[in-house]
């Protein structure tokens, strides 16, 4: 079982911290990041440039950044 986990942060420097960290903590790890709630969005529904994504491969875990999400954001954990 691929092990996936979507990260979304619009700060670059504490996606990079998030990653390590995840990595250091399960080794095999997949690690999407997602800068904005749009990119999440089409991430979590194989729509726009992830249209082509293994749609059986889903998240275990999604982080998201209170400061990203928004309103947009909210509708978006509606959705799952």
């Amino acid at each position: 079982m691929q092990r996936e986990v979507l990260v979304v942060e619009n700060d670059l420097t504490d996606a990079g911290l998030i990653t390590h960290a995840l990595r250091e903590a399960i080794p095999v790890v997949q690690i999407q990041i997602a800068c904005t709630t749009e990119e999440a969005y089409d991430f979590l529904f194989n729509t726009g440039t992830y249209s082509h994504r293994d749609q059986s491969v889903v998240p275990q875990l999604i982080l998201a950044s209170l400061s990203v999400m928004g309103t947009r954001g909210l509708e978006l954990f509606k959705l799952l």
